[in-house]
């Protein structure tokens, strides 16, 4: 049986490379494909490029588990289709597409929209780099029926991707997003798709190049952001800000933004400042990780800085780092500013109207913190499943009801999204806010870590931590599969010396109790997750991410003492890893 499947596999792989070997390809690919060694051929062609839940991101390169201009084509041929499928008025509100600023986007950006443009579907393409929020905020906007964006995140600058997007501005819902998915596995010739003259698109307004007006309705949104316009304009002042982009789009947007709203003392790292494909500055343009501001640190010390700010090249993800008692730059994570961020909104809003009754939006994998703010200032709290497009969907449903004002929301990644006139996380309105908060704290005399450490004192300490292992390949995928059906399969009653109260498990639907009696569910969970709450609070959660080749650990724990949280945070990543290795 393993000998037949092997050889099913072999005839699949020498398949796609010889199709590949006798197209006519693009010289850049032809030669990467001709330096290929045998060894290499397994991996660039045992499979198509999978589209999951957030889209597709890979490596760039020739084969078909790579991502190249084949791989582009055939995800916007899957999608012609989808959308053909909703008749005429579908294809007339056609699709937007951005991109950003890495290595071949826009060269992707466009041979999406001449397939589509190609399948009677009409295109609204960027002619540059966009950042993913104002693609969002653009398919509302143009009221169009599906959204394109190419990027990879934070991902190295070797990596690209495609992420797509409902009517709504969301990333598209997992139902749909399926539908997509089965059309690509009826696609095997991805080679052979062919794109329609960009001169004849445009001729026939299937191609429309997008121009100032989206830029401006989003940029006069994101100028709506503040919450108290006319209060510490002193404050604002005195405020020195450093910004990086971290070489993605967005950053000129932002950096003009702050100064109309008074911000006079801001300043941008000047290696960093323009998009550059290759990130020459860093490894990965990821603000949550402290290796991103290395530049902006050297520069901060000579300004005397109050805050630093980075977002990724999509503006997605906003970081910060804030002084200390000591004045050393201290990186906040993901849940402090976003907590932060929540506690400031609401005691903000509280003096001036009801808070009540509004939504706040936070993942299963979310700190508790927040849910602790929320509940003091009397939110309505609504946890959905792993992933923004999970609180998306849930605004919307909230949205239909009308019984609920949106509030804020944050996911475990540290995407926020301040206000909904965009539908996916947004790092250009959390910047913006972010700044309004820190000029707000120091005209009370205290830095973003002071105002952290009061919420500690008036809610406890709330640590969270987590660490990625990487299944890379055919075989490590296998492996990573394998240890989440063995954790589900053995259902434990404790992790380690851990006593557990509660499984959170996407496979079941719902939840398990003590004693493991199966609850009635909340909802469908939507997302590989495994989620463990220990009796005293504490959880820790595991979930595959990527294309199935890592898996994320995360964990959590609260006490009246940072000393016992840390001790508590210590022990349960232990437990957890040495359960995972022990099924490894």
């Amino acid at each position: 049986m393993r000998n037949a499947i092997a050889e099913q596999l072999d005839y699949a792989i020498d398949r796609r490379y010889e199709r590949w070997r006798e197209a006519e390809l693009p010289f850049y690919l032809r030669k990467e494909l001709g330096e290929l060694g045998a060894g290499d051929l397994t991996d660039r062609f045992y499979k198509h490029l999978h589209l999951g839940p957030e889209g597709v991101r890979e490596k760039v390169g020739a084969g078909t588990n790579r991502m190249n201009i084949y791989t582009v084509r055939r995800i916007a041929l899957a999608l012609a289709g989808e959308i053909r499928s909703g008749g005429e008025e579908a294809k007339q509100r056609g699709v937007a597409i951005a991109f950003d600023s890495r290595i071949l986007s826009r060269v992707f950006a466009e041979q999406a929209a001449l397939v589509l443009a190609k399948n009677r579907v009409k295109v609204y393409l960027f002619e540059q780099a966009r950042p993913t929020p104002e693609l969002s905020f653009a398919v509302r906007f143009l009221q169009a029926a599906a959204g394109l964006m190419i990027t990879a995140g934070h991902y190295p600058y070797d990596y690209n991707g495609v992420k797509l997007f409902s009517s709504d501005g969301a990333v598209m819902a997992p139902e749909y997003n399926q539908l997509v998915a089965r059309r690509m596995e009826g696609i095997e010739e991805e080679v052979a798709i062919p794109l329609m003259d960009a001169e004849e698109a445009v001729r026939q307004r299937l191609l429309v190049l997008v121009g100032t007006e989206v830029d401006k309705a989003y940029h006069s949104k994101l100028a709506d952001i503040i919450v108290r316009p006319t209060a510490f304009r002193a404050g604002r002042s005195r405020l020195r800000v450093i910004y990086t982009p971290l070489h993605g789009s967005g950053g000129q947007t932002l950096l003009e933004l702050l100064k109309q709203m008074g911000y006079r003392d801001v300043e941008s790292v000047p290696e960093q400042s323009q998009p550059d494909p290759l990130f020459p500055t860093i490894d990965e343009p990821d603000p949550n990780n402290s290796n991103s501001y290395g530049r902006a640190l050297l520069l901060a010390e000579r300004k005397q800085t109050d805050l630093i700010m980075a977002t990724d090249p999509e503006s997605q993800q906003l970081g910060a780092m804030a002084r200390d008692k000591s004045r050393e730059f201290r990186l906040l994570s993901a849940n402090q500013l976003g907590s932060l961020l929540l506690e400031y909104l609401c005691a903000q809003k509280r003096a001036n109207e009801p808070v009540y009754p509004a939504a706040f939006y936070k993942s299963l994998l979310t700190t508790e913190l927040s849910t602790a703010i929320a509940r003091r200032y009397g939110l309505h709290i609504v946890e959905t499943p792993p992933g923004f497009r999970h609180i998306a969907a849930r605004i919307a449903e909230e949205e239909q009801l009308g019984a609920r004002k949106y509030f804020f929301a944050f996911d475990e990644t540290g995407g926020c999204l301040p206000q909904a006139f965009v539908r996916d996380k947004d790092a250009m309105q959390t910047l913006l806010l972010t700044t309004e908060m820190a000029a707000f704290y120091k005209s009370r005399g205290l830095t973003l870590w002071d105002q952290l450490h009061k919420l500690y004192e008036a809610y406890g300490f709330y640590l969270e931590d987590q660490v990625s292992l990487s299944f890379p390949g055919l075989e490590g995928s296998q492996r990573l599969r394998n240890v989440m059906r063995k954790l589900r399969g053995e259902v434990p009653e404790k992790l380690s010396s851990l006593r557990i109260r509660s499984i959170y498990d996407s496979e079941e639907h719902g939840v398990r109790a003590l004693g493991f009696s199966k609850e009635a569910a909340n909802q469908e969970l939507g997302a590989n997750v495994i989620k463990y709450v220990f009796e005293d609070g504490a959880w820790c959660a595991l979930q595959p991410t990527g294309a199935g080749t890592s898996l994320r650990l995360y964990y959590g724990a609260k006490d009246w003492s940072e000393v016992r949280c840390r001790r508590r945070l210590a022990a349960i990543r232990t437990a957890l890893l040495y359960d995972v290795e022990t099924i490894l």
